[in-house]
């Protein structure tokens, strides 16, 4: 068997392909294209009888094969190159309201981009509660929706309470962010910071005007894909852990109602039907994926019924 190392500079590493592949995910490229990839070029050094490879020439092979599938391929796994050689730290700032996939889209970027430190702002807000009493900023020590609760001073009438509280809690959490965001800065990490407190103009314009810094509101224009992302967000953890469910429906504060347990394909039937969704299992990876509303898959699995796929 052929070994082949990998030289950068003064060091050499063994040729990995599982590294490689990391490496070829982050131009965007989806796991079994990129490791596929990796697996052709390992098999073109061993037919060469080439021992090592330089750094910069597997990233020229690379960045010519991902040019011929999609240049814009290509062009991203060079822009990942120049972040990753860059001495300066990547921070990214996600907010967005709760159910726009703030939390999913960080860890994807997180883990795309090789940033380990993925944190929310409301692990910011439990340490500051930690840290500080109730007394001194009473906001923090209440959900987001009941912080007007806390106020010290009363909301007028006409300003919206619950607006105004939340207003009032980011604000506090984004001194937490910021003291997170120099201290990244000054041990030179990357990190992705999420949640539901990053709002537009309450972060420092500082921070705004560095360019290793980015800011990102998510937004979902259609309404009917939001339950659609939270229930993709949940379905493989249900499927690992439940053999069994209650589906619960109705109005919040009027009235609900209960099932008897099911079983995990007819209790999840039950649930995505009520909420118009249906399911396809992926066949290379086995997650679960949501059907494009309208889709043929959609159509066919609404037309027989089964709107979960098959256990």
């Amino acid at each position: 068997m052929v070994n082949v190392v990998v030289k950068e500079g003064r060091s050499t590493i063994p040729f990995s392909r599982g590294i490689l592949m990391r490496s070829i995910v982050r131009s965007g490229l989806d796991e079994a294209r990129s490791y596929g990839i990796a697996m052709n070029i390992k098999s073109e050094l061993i037919e060469k009888r080439r021992r090592s490879i330089g750094a910069l020439e597997l990233f020229n092979v690379v960045r010519n094969k991902l040019s011929d599938i999609d240049p814009n391929f290509a062009e991203k796994y060079k822009l990942w190159r120049d972040i990753r050689n860059h001495e300066e730290p990547i921070l990214i700032l996600l907010g967005g309201v709760s159910g726009t996939g703030t939390t999913t889209v960080g860890a994807e970027l997180g883990h795309r981009l090789g940033i380990r430190r993925v944190i929310g702002t409301d692990t910011i807000r439990e340490v500051m509660r930690k840290i500080i009493a109730q007394d001194l900023l009473p906001t923090i020590h209440a959900s987001s929706y009941d912080a007007w609760k806390k106020m010290k001073v009363p909301v007028s009438p006409e300003y919206d309470k619950i607006i105004m509280g939340f207003r009032t809690q980011a604000e506090r959490i984004a001194v937490g962010v910021e003291a997170l965001m120099d201290r990244a800065l000054y041990e030179c990490i990357s990190a992705v910071i999420e949640g539901t407190h990053l709002v537009p103009g309450f972060i420092d314009k500082k921070y705004m005007n560095m360019q290793n810094i980015f800011f990102f509101i998510l937004d979902i224009k259609d309404e009917n894909e939001v339950s659609v992302l939270v229930v993709d967000h949940d379905v493989l953890l249900i499927d690992y852990l439940s053999d069994a469910l209650m589906v619960f429906s109705g109005d919040v504060g009027i009235s609900g109602n209960a099932s008897e347990p099911l079983n995990l394909r007819n209790g999840m039937n039950k649930f995505l039907k009520e909420m118009n969704v249906t399911f396809r299992r992926d066949p290379e990876t086995g997650r679960p994926r949501a059907n494009k509303p309208g889709s043929v898959k959609d159509r066919e699995q609404k037309g027989s019924g089964e709107f979960y796929y098959n256990c």
